[in-house]
């Protein structure tokens, strides 16, 4: 071999291992680059590990604000129908003294008792009534059959009876007046419920 000449067959694999060590080189920045982007993935997946931890704490504090809320909402709704009732009772109360003829105070006097027990009865059968729902609704979660989960399907709106009857009486209150207002002013929009 001369110095500084080079047959073919030598720059040949002279250019073969240029071209294996660019092709190397190559190699280590693609390896190098989606090592980079692994990383990168999981760091963002880890994120989102973090993030999806936090939304389920943020809806497990919701639903039980929820729950708390539907509570409070029924406990009002259900003190609310009390006292409509005890006004009802003190009114039949001092109605029977009027008629019986007692004194104002009497009647007054009876006009309380009877509101006081039409109230207390109310409270009572309101919370028999909130205690077995919750004893329904507890044992749906155990025995979840069709017995259960039928009741949890249904809207509650009221634990009083016949209370139920309210949408009712809206409606027909509202075709009532829907039949006796004039044809001219059937345009005009009716009660709302």
């Amino acid at each position: 071999m001369k110095s500084g000449t080079w047959t073919n067959s030598e720059k040949n694999e002279f250019q073969r291992i240029i071209d294996d060590e660019k092709e190397v080189e190559e190699t280590k920045k693609i390896l190098t680059d989606k090592i980079e982007k692994l990383m990168k993935r999981g760091e963002s997946l880890e994120d989102l590990e973090s993030h999806v931890v936090d939304i389920e704490k943020e809806a497990d504090i919701f639903k039980e604000n929820n729950k708390k809320l539907k509570k409070e909402e029924q406990k009002a709704e259900s003190r609310e129908y009390s006292l409509i009732l005890s006004w009802i009772g003190t009114g039949l109360g001092i109605t029977y003294g009027f008629f019986a003829g007692y004194s104002w105070p009497m009647m007054l006097l009876l006009g309380a008792a009877c509101g006081l027990s039409f109230y207390t009865i109310t409270r009572i059968f309101t919370g028999i009534n909130q205690t077995i729902d919750n004893t329904v609704h507890m044992m749906s979660a155990y025995f979840p059959s069709s017995l259960f989960s039928s009741q949890e399907n249904k809207p509650k709106k009221t634990y009083l009876p016949g209370f139920e009857l309210k949408d009712k009486l809206k409606e027909k209150l509202s075709s009532t007046v829907s039949a006796l207002t004039p044809k001219t002013n059937r345009d005009k929009p009716t009660l709302k419920s």
